[in-house]
């Protein structure tokens, strides 16, 4: 191949420095020594005409001599230019190079380090536009490549100087923990490689600055040739360095394929757990941007033998909180054969927490005396209705059921919103620590498969021996849903007569009923007492909101998040509507939400504004009435329909308080939550006593002189878990299992296919499920479109607004002299949970209790014949006092339980 053909630089002038020289000059001939003895600058015609010596500049230039010498020697001068060949241009270039004692890597360096100087700025970008930018223009350019010539050049100086400073710089950012070595997570709150993925841009910029500069200057869009200068002198964008983290990864494991292994097999188990299958990894991997599919399966079975060795040793803590549930799926669903059908399975899975407020010290068994018997009746229900902090609450009910219209950020408008929750034992936020266990292939719908994962868990995973005498004093808590409370019961009862080893009899265990459960079946109550019947309509119930708003979803409760907007959507419109009402007494009948919004802003906040009085009045229009006697000597209700909406609100109230408890995490709000849905529950309408007898049992747990203030705090404080660590993001242990679930259930369907590796696959996802969550979140965190992190909400004000106007104009306006029937009505639960509480009580001492009371007066008496001694006159006191029928107290002095 020719040599291409060198064109001349398009600068030209003196320079007045070396390097300029250099760069600018070629050969320039010096005058001949005839040319130089008729001239007139000579010495001899100096001599003949002195006054050339004593000549001012300006004379000698206007000399006709000197003018035509000038003259003659620039064509001399401009026709030897056009004959010098490229070979003379090398050799006097070199020369001058030689003379100053500089090699090609010193006029580079001087070249770039003084290119911004003023004598050498012009010179320097014509120099550099020459080079770099007319050069690859030409036809007859064909690069580098298959040029020895240039090549030898290059590599000689130029290019493997460049070179080794590049791999310099890619060998220090192999060493980096983003690029290095994959270590997986060690410690509880660890995530091993995981975090240095997010230093990854920030070690680019530090440790490969050239390399950065490189990639921003080969691959800028094309410009104009004056803003080119300006892109080789910006400072990179770190958007290019996110978006070119791959080719450094790639680089990385190019130089350091045994040792740089972190970014692709992050980036593999990344595509992994999002569904990729094996032909697309093994694809991706001749790419070189992942690990290959045997590199992430070896990777996984790592990930679980480290995550098995945490969890014995973090379960061996007697602050370890566990929890299980089981796991229904279909199994082996494609390519069904002769003898080889989808098969239903149901197995159990578990999870582990950290627990907090046990204070270093374990949980002792003399601190729950399950044989103490509740209190009796009339104590309990007057602990039950009588509460100073339930006015408030209402109160803050009702207002946030229309603060839920409008948009708290509107610019220019002053809301007079005047209450807040009271705030009782409200926990500090702390990040909860999880790990999920291996999952138990065994159902725990019968109480001999109960004690089987009980003794897997506790001595397969946990590695716990069955003659530790810790057992026979330590307690450990365990949560879930009633059919795990009501086994765990059943095994104590069996085994604790007939065992000698203090593992076999289960004493050292204390079950709880988990509380999302509790807050599913409390929707499912609601449900069940107001949905109503399709014809006709009645306003006052479910049905009727379903219908209206096209809610196909709620038919029946088992969808949990269609449930709780219905009920809550239906309550706020009952308060809306009343206050509607309100509004039209004053001459205020907007149609729309802006209209009203004038008239809200002119109300006074505050304790003795208007506004607080207008919420007391909501309040008492949703209140259900209190009887005042038995049943059979009440007085028949005339407007049934207006009463459901009562009996709704007050339902509907109790569950928004739980709700409220558990995600601000106030444990002294829950005990008042616990107490109105207690009674809720014992009534003979919420056809639920299995859940009745639970709910006495939690009462008795953590409401009650049978354990002590620390057990009593440590339950409820640990049925809840915190994610984020942030205030109010707080929700139940019971659903974090939910989720969990859900998570193996969507792993489990995309490789149903794999029935012969089903249990092992389902073992790895689930004790590698939340390392590979968290990989997920941390990766499209730094790397994706910013993301808040939480569900947008869509709002629900137009639907409010519209049932709110629809029930004010008639079916919230109380008819006080003539009937109004309902095809539904409700049952008052809460009245009858009352009325039942005592019968339910005794059972309830008689099945778990030995009948030895705790709650003894001062007189001797254990008031266990006081069933139903006083109900009528606590009653009718509760309603003296302003109390409504759900109303809760604090304990009292002479129900405080015992101080360890």
């Amino acid at each position: 191949m020719s040599s291409p053909t060198v064109h001349e630089p398009p600068f030209a002038g003196a320079l007045t420095s070396p390097l300029t020289a250099i760069a600018t000059s070629p050969a320039i001939p010096s005058p001949s020594p005839r040319d130089y003895e008729t001239s007139p600058l000579s010495p001899a015609s100096s001599s003949s005409n002195p006054e050339l010596l004593v000549s001012s500049p300006e004379i000698l230039a206007s000399s006709p001599e000197i003018q035509n010498l000038t003259a003659r020697q620039q064509r001399r001068r401009r026709k030897r230019r056009r004959r010098q060949s490229p070979e003379d241009k090398v050799r006097t270039i070199m020369k001058e190079l030689h003379d100053m004692r500089w090699d090609l890597k010193d006029f580079l360096s001087a070249l770039c380090e003084n290119r911004s100087s003023p004598n050498l700025r012009v010179a320097s970008r014509q120099f550099f536009d020459y080079t770099y930018t007319e050069l690859p223009q030409h036809s007859d350019f064909d690069g580098f490549v298959g040029n020895k010539v240039l090549e030898r050049i290059f590599v000689a100086r130029g290019w493997a100087w460049a070179t080794e400073i590049l791999r310099l710089e890619i060998e220090a950012l192999g060493k980096h923990d983003a690029f290095g070595m994959f270590n997986p997570p060690s410690e509880a709150a660890d995530l091993g490689s995981l975090e240095s993925i997010k230093n990854a841009v920030s070690a680019i910029e530090r440790l490969a600055p050239q390399w950065l500069k490189v990639v921003q200057a080969s691959t800028y869009e094309t410009r104009p040739r004056v803003a080119r200068e300006a892109v080789a002198d910006s400072p990179v964008d770190s958007s290019l360095t996110r978006r070119s983290v791959h080719i450094f990864a790639t680089l990385c494991h190019l130089m350091r394929p045994n040792r740089s292994t972190n970014f692709q097999t992050v980036m593999g188990l990344y595509l992994y757990q999002g569904g990729a299958r094996r032909r697309v990894l093994d694809t991706l991997c001749q790419f070189g941007l992942i690990s290959s599919y045997t590199t992430l399966q070896r990777r996984m079975k790592g990930l679980v033998a480290e995550a098995e060795r945490r969890v014995a040793l973090v379960g061996k803590a007697p602050s370890t909180i566990l929890t299980w549930d089981n796991f229904e799926f279909t199994e082996g669903r494609r390519g069904e054969r002769t003898g080889d059908h989808a098969t239903f399975r149901s197995i159990t899975t578990a999870l582990i927490v950290q627990g907090v407020g046990f204070d270093h010290q374990p949980l002792q068994q003399y601190m729950w005396r399950p044989k103490a018997s509740l209190l009796s009746t009339e104590r309990l229900i007057r602990k039950m209705i009588q509460s100073e902090y339930t006015h408030t609450i209402r109160l803050h009910h009702v207002e946030s059921a229309i603060r839920s219209l409008f948009d708290t950020n509107l610019t220019g408008v002053q809301f007079p919103w005047s209450t807040n929750m009271p705030v009782l034992n409200k926990l500090e936020p702390r990040k909860t620590i999880h790990f999920p266990l291996k999952p138990v292939m065994k159902d725990e719908s019968t109480t001999s498969n109960n004690i089987q994962i009980i003794e897997d868990i506790y001595g397969r995973q946990f590695k716990m021996k069955d003659d530790d005498p810790a057992f026979e004093t330590i307690l450990r808590l365990v949560g879930g849903d009633l059919k795990t409370w009501s086994r765990i019961q059943s095994a104590k009862r069996l085994r604790g007569s007939i065992s000698e080893h203090p593992f076999d009899r289960f004493g050292w265990l204390l079950p709880s009923i988990g509380l999302w459960h509790l807050r599913l079946n409390m929707l499912q109550l609601i449900h069940r007492t107001h949905w109503g019947v399709v014809k006709p309509a009645d306003p006052s119930t479910l049905q009727y909101a379903a219908d209206r708003w096209g809610r196909a979803r709620v038919v029946e409760p088992n969808d949990f998040q269609a449930i709780e907007d219905l009920i809550i959507h239906s309550y706020q419109a009952r308060v809306v509507g009343h206050w509607l009402r309100l509004a039209r007494r004053e001459k205020i009948n907007p149609r729309r939400i802006e209209e009203i919004i004038p008239w809200l802003t002119a109300q006074t906040p505050g304790e003795s504004g208007s506004w607080l009085r207008m919420l007391t009045r909501i309040v008492n229009l949703t209140e259900a009435p209190v009887p005042t006697g038995p049943p059979e000597t009440e007085t028949p209700i005339r407007d049934e329909q207006f009463h459901n909406h009562q009996k709704y609100c007050s339902h509907v109230e109790a569950y928004l308080t739980l709700r409220y408890s558990i995600k601000h995490a106030d444990i002294g709000l829950l005990r008042l939550a616990l107490r109105q849905v207690t009674i809720l529950f014992q009534a003979p309408a919420a056809h639920a006593p299995k859940y009745a007898q639970a709910l006495l049992y939690v009462y008795h747990l953590v409401d009650s002189p049978a354990a002590s203030i620390k057990l009593q705090d440590c339950v409820l404080t640990n049925s809840l878990v915190n994610l984020r660590g942030s205030t109010d993001s707080n929700f139940e242990l019971d659903r974090l299992l939910e989720l969990l679930n859900n998570n193996l259930k969507a792993f489990q369907q995309e490789r149903s296919y794999y029935s012969k590796y089903s249990d092992t696959l389902l073992e790895h996802w689930a004790l590698n499920g939340p390392y590979l969550l968290a990989l997920k979140d941390l990766l499209e965190s730094t790397f994706g479109k910013p993301n808040s992190g939480t569900h947008p909400v869509k709002s629900a004000a137009e639907d409010i607004w519209s049932m709110a106007l629809n029930l004010a104009s008639k079916s919230l306006i109380q008819y006080r002299n003539e009937d109004r029937f309902s095809f539904n009505p409700a049952a008052d639960l809460a009245t009858e949970g009352l009325h039942k509480l005592g019968e339910n009580v005794l059972k309830y001492n008689q099945q778990y209790a030995s009948g030895v009371n705790s709650d003894v007066d001062d007189d001797g008496d254990d008031g266990v014949d006081e069933l139903e001694v006083g109900l009528t006159n606590n009653l009718g006191a509760s309603r003296a006092q302003g109390s409504p029928i759900l109303s809760s107290t604090i304990l009292e002095d002479f129900d405080m339980p015992f101080v360890d």
